[in-house]
């Protein structure tokens, strides 16, 4: 195994990579290059050779803010690195420096998730985090194109966009975000200040919990639907059962079968990865058969099942 190069690399032998990060805070980089001025780059970037000099693998901030400050040369570690694994490690650095926009953070804990296949459990270990938090992260990005725009600019705080996040309306969490939103950021509002909005003007029955104990309380005890799934999965239409598959996966516990039914009546649209604690790439990639019946038939998840 390649042990790591720590080396001064010349600026002009560095090119930059495709990273997920969309903005980086003129202000915060001239901040950074002034500390770099007094006393150098602290912590080496991650460099990968690639035939024509280098590319950043992580730490592009560290040296966008080099090239300010005037330096010829920066610290870099040197090493081969996998196309996949450059943006789990732009992500992961990412998501544990302070100072990352909040919805850039989300964005990237969903890529780890959607693209890289992770799951809560494992994200929230890579990164250091809880996962209440990562869960809390991929709820951001699921607000209205409105609210996240509004979010993206800075103009709420996490905790204010977290609460218009578990509106279930798109609307409604579009409506909130305009509301509450602040372009001077000692003006935000806070989070009580949300809170209370959110009473006043929708109540408490349109957010995630709420639906939830209704739900729970039609359906029975249980997570939502899954108290009574089979009741749900004879009903399916042919699409909600192509999305019950792509959840199940070959696979025949009871429990991965009720929780694959909660996902489609919840939606259908997140069944990449919505099964507790076990990742995508370790899915059985077998389907079901069953003679004579079509696969995108609700009758025929019905006689696999033996209903």
């Amino acid at each position: 195994m390649n042990q790591p190069e720590f080396k001064q690399i010349p600026i002009n032998q560095i090119h930059v990579a495709a990273n997920y990060r969309k903005t980086f805070n003129e202000k915060t980089l001239k901040e950074l290059a002034g500390s770099i001025k007094e006393n150098g780059v602290l912590e080496p970037i991650i460099l990968r050779p690639n035939g024509k000099g280098f590319q950043i693998v992580a730490g592009e901030r560290r040296y966008r803010a080099s090239i300010i400050a005037g330096l010829v040369t920066i610290p870099a570690v040197v090493r081969e690195v996998a196309d996949a694994d450059i943006l789990k490690l732009q992500i992961i650095e990412n998501v544990q420096r302070e100072g990352v926009p909040y919805m850039e953070e989300a964005y990237g804990v969903k890529k780890l998730r959607e693209d890289c296949s992770y799951d809560v459990k494992e994200i929230a270990k890579m990164v250091g985090k809880s996962e209440a938090y990562i869960y809390m992260m991929i709820q951001l990005t699921r607000m209205s194109e409105d609210a996240r725009v509004i979010a993206e600019k800075g103009w709420i705080s996490k905790a204010v966009a977290w609460h218009i996040s578990r509106l279930t309306s798109p609307a409604f969490q579009t409506q909130a975000a305009n509301d509450l939103a602040r372009t001077k950021k000692d003006k935000l509002i806070t989070e009580s200040g949300a809170k209370q909005y959110i009473q006043d003007n929708f109540g408490s029955g349109d957010t995630d919990q709420a639906m939830r104990k209704k739900r729970v309380a039609q359906f029975g005890a249980g997570s939502e639907f899954t108290a009574n799934w089979k009741h749900h999965l004879v009903r399916f239409t042919g699409d909600q059962f192509e999305n019950f598959k792509k959840v199940v996966r070959g696979r025949s516990e009871t429990e991965v079968l009720a929780e694959a039914v909660d996902v489609v009546m919840r939606g259908g649209g997140r069944v990449k990865s919505m099964i507790t604690g076990l990742s995508p790439r370790f899915w059985p990639v077998s389907n079901f058969t069953v003679a004579g019946l079509p696969q995108h038939s609700p009758i025929y998840g019905a006689r696999i099942l033996n209903l």
